[in-house]
């Protein structure tokens, strides 16, 4: 039995329920990176604080992919890609008793090899929680040479932060826990329409999303996935206090139901079928009377009562771009070196 990592010894340090007990091994192949300072990026190993937090969260998000009512919703969205990519010779032909097989396909893929994962605050990340860069794969697939997330440095140095010991700072770092989570299954949805269509530069075509999201030509696959899961897209804003608050939002971005606690206690224990009912939202009255689940909000009183989790940035901040043009990403080299054979044996 492997050493328990440093975020699980302080998650059950409040009297709540402690989180469900994983460790770095449950993610098979899981390659954790922090930017270098010459451009390149340094590994980290399993037993280091952020390594190990990232694990956790993996796992969270694998477990939530493969739960029922996220079946159901990738079933949706690959009957979706489906109906628009005939020009893919896999989807032209995709038998209804073929999706459920070529889902669980992908998520032994990424189970058995997960993507790898940068932590950083760099490159424009300094105001998102993760992004996805993805590359054509029209042979196997290979999810680390296919792909690689980023995800915000929210998750750096707070698992050792002494203050977590407190019954507030704990509180924060469920919340956040579970924030995390749903960013990195966001993040594997869109790597699920690339293991789809394999091609495209994009990969998710614009039929896929919800509300807001999405433009004209490139869809939101991961929106699709929270609405379907959820009732509505997740967003995420903090307290006076800077703890965490986690609300799904309708199309219109109108109205917002926070989910409380309690919920977010049982999802960090895998109790996805008390409250993840397959077409049934988070927000349901029938479902879930009297407020279970969720407070009502309206989107002004979600803004005005929360903060926003990514303060304005300053025109300094790295990888900042003239006034309405987008941070610099990953340069392609970057990203070649990330989804490169080498990287698997580069120096601990």
């Amino acid at each position: 039995m492997p050493p328990m990592p440093q975020w699980q010894a302080i998650s059950g340090s409040a009297a709540e329920a402690d989180l469900a007990a994983s460790s770095p091994f449950d993610v098979c192949g899981l390659r954790v990176l922090l930017p270098a300072q010459n451009g390149s990026f340094r590994r980290l190993c399993p037993g280091d604080d952020v390594f190990d937090c990232v694990a956790s969260l993996a796992s969270l998000a694998l477990d939530l992919l493969e739960c029922k009512s996220s079946i159901l919703a990738l079933k949706a969205i690959t009957r979706d890609v489906a109906k628009v990519s005939l020009e893919v010779p896999g989807l032209r032909n995709l038998e209804e008793t073929d999706i459920e097989p070529t889902i669980l396909e992908y998520l032994g893929a990424i189970r058995t090899s997960f993507p790898h994962v940068v932590v950083s605050n760099q490159h424009g990340m300094e105001g998102k929680n993760g992004r996805t860069h993805k590359k054509d794969c029209q042979d196997a697939f290979q999810p680390k040479s296919a792909a690689v997330i980023e995800l915000n440095a929210t998750v750096r140095g707070y698992p050792t932060d002494p203050r977590a010991f407190l019954a507030k700072s704990t509180r924060r770092f469920r919340n956040l826990h579970l924030r995390l989570s749903i960013t990195l299954a966001h993040e594997l949805v869109h790597i699920f329409v690339l293991f789809l269509v394999r091609i495209g530069s994009e990969h998710t075509p614009p039929q896929v999303s919800f509300g807001p999201f999405g433009t004209r030509t490139v869809g939101e696959s991961g929106r699709s996935w929270e609405s379907k899961l959820f009732g509505g897209y997740i967003d995420m804003r903090h307290n006076t206090e800077g703890v965490e608050a986690i609300a799904l939002c309708d199309e219109t971005k109108q109205n917002c139901w926070r989910i409380k606690t309690v919920v977010i206690d049982d999802l960090l224990v895998r109790n996805f079928n008390r409250w993840l009912q397959p077409g049934v939202p988070l927000s349901d009255k029938e479902e879930y009377p009297q407020g279970q689940a969720t407070e009502r909000l309206t989107g002004l009183q979600w803004k005005v009562k929360y903060d926003d989790v990514f303060p304005p940035l300053p025109p300094t901040a790295q990888g900042a771009q003239k006034p309405g043009q987008e941070a610099q990403e990953l340069s392609p080299a970057q990203i070649a070196e990330l989804t490169a054979g080498k990287i698997m044996d580069m120096p601990q």
